[in-house]
């Protein structure tokens, strides 16, 4: 078995893994607060991780110089997170799975400014291209959904996130960030879970810990395929999500994309798949960009 083709199957896995925890709290938030659900899957993610904690020791785990950023990161990241459940349960699934794919046109103007990383022409086309697909989304002329523009602040500040980790993973193990991502994520979204509380059924925890167990396999199972294969026939295959969230969310859902969000899902994609092509290529050859 080839390297590309150990990383498109483990990019497959992560894909299905990912798609399994979307799914799975958008049927959570239909009976439950997606704070509570957001500030429960973190505190499950984080009861994942503390075996590892003990296991190598606190201090070496956890404590870090760099402890401000780490907690920038969790907060940046945790937010998200909840905005990204609270879109879950308010758009149909296409939709805020489609949205949530906007990350990189933020990361191209937040790495400029933040890491002094500039886009060749290529990406920042690109950037101007998906945003016209984000107005097709969006649908301005029909009314802006208040859900919709909670999916895009997730989004950007997902791409905050991107640019903490890129800072971050010169000094920090991955585990280390994972871990204060949750354990600020448990502390700050404590506040909101516990103020539109309801008890849990067992249902709904066995729901959570599937989709805890799904973000977690879904982002470790995403490193492997990067770290088998090329970037430049990985990537891409990520974006089958999108068509996979359509047909789930028409099956298990009853939910029918419209034809302006096939179009602006349609531009997205491109324009996101050409950023990931032209991000690799420069990887391979500096000079190319």
């Amino acid at each position: 078995m080839t390297d590309n083709l150990k990383g498109t199957l483990w990019m497959l896995a992560a894909v299905g893994a990912l798609t399994v925890m979307a799914v799975t709290l958008k049927h959570v938030v239909t009976d439950m607060s997606p704070w509570q659900a957001a500030w429960l899957r973190m505190c499950i993610g984080l009861g994942f991780l503390t075996p590892w904690v003990f296991r190598t020791g606190i201090r070496k785990a956890i404590l870090s110089p760099r402890l401000p950023m780490l907690c920038a990161r969790g907060l940046f990241g945790s937010a998200s997170f909840a905005l990204t459940v609270y879109a879950l349960g308010h758009l149909i699934l296409a939709d805020a799975m489609v949205l949530s794919f906007t990350t990189p046109f933020w990361v191209i103007p937040l790495a400029a400014l933040f890491l002094g990383e500039y886009a060749g022409w290529r990406r920042a086309l690109a950037t101007a291209l998906g945003f016209i697909g984000v107005l097709l989304v969006l649908k301005p002329q029909f009314g802006i959904q208040d859900a919709m523009l909670i999916a895009l602040l997730s989004a950007l500040l997902r791409g905050f996130v991107v640019v903490f980790i890129k800072n971050l993973s010169s000094t920090e193990p991955p585990r280390r960030i994972v871990f204060w991502f949750f354990a600020v994520g448990v502390i700050v979204l404590a506040g909101p879970a516990l103020l539109h509380w309801t008890t849990p059924t067992h249902a709904q925890w066995g729901w959570l810990a599937l989709a805890a167990l799904g973000g977690w396999l879904g982002q470790e199972w995403l490193s492997r395929a990067y770290r088998e294969g090329e970037a430049t026939i990985i990537a891409p295959l990520e974006f089958t999500r999108i068509p996979i969230a359509a047909v789930i969310g028409l099956t298990v859902f009853a939910e029918i994309p419209d034809s302006w969000t096939l179009a602006g899902t349609a531009v997205i994609i491109g324009a996101a798949y050409i950023i990931s092509r032209t991000s690799a290529a420069k990887l391979h050859n500096p000079k190319a960009m």
